[in-house]
């Protein structure tokens, strides 16, 4: 197996990160999809939305699948989980992926 089809396999963990800022996290969005990553990942951390994070890579990727490592659904209701989750899907081209916890003890 060659590193470049070993790469299409990969997904990427991108949390946006303060001291990394918005721009560069969003330049290593788009160089880890041209690396042949097929997915990135982000969690609620840092006090930022996942999804809405997710929503950010998006705009500058146009192949890999989004993802959510860990969305805690009790932060939101259960439809509006699933309405923010369906509009990253659609405005993602389908790429969106989403992990949920129900209970953080």
């Amino acid at each position: 197996m060659t590193m470049a089809s070993q790469s299409r396999n990969l997904g990427l963990a991108l949390p946006l990160r303060e001291n990394v800022g918005l721009q560069k996290t969003l330049e290593l969005a788009r160089e880890a999809e041209q690396l042949g990553y097929r997915s990135l990942w982000t969690a609620e951390v840092n006090g930022l939305d996942a999804l809405t994070v997710l929503a950010s890579y998006a705009t500058v990727t146009s192949r890999v699948q989004l993802g959510t490592g860990v969305v805690a659904i009790q932060s939101r209701t259960p439809v509006m989980t699933a309405m923010s989750f369906a509009s990253l899907h659609v405005l993602s081209g389908g790429r969106a992926i989403i992990g949920l916890v129900a209970r953080i003890n």
